[in-house]
């Protein structure tokens, strides 16, 4: 959703030309989308691995240990 949001908002603010104040919000003027994808991609690390610590583990007989079905 941050992903959607800051596409978003890039569409939404073009950049200023050369020479005109930058009038858009900070999170398309200040941030380079380069350190953006790592920011979002440190808040995905983030979240999968705390939702891996806070669901429940599978059953034993259901998980698919072998390969076989």
């Amino acid at each position: 959703m941050l992903g959607v949001a800051r596409l978003v908002l890039d569409f939404v603010y073009p950049a200023p030309k050369c020479g005109d104040p930058d009038h858009r919000p900070g999170i398309v003027s200040a941030i380079n989308f380069t350190y953006f994808s790592a920011i979002l991609f440190g808040i995905s690390a983030i979240v999968a691995i705390v939702l891996s610590f806070t669901t429940a583990r599978p059953d034993y007989e259901k998980v698919n240990v072998d390969g076989l079905s």
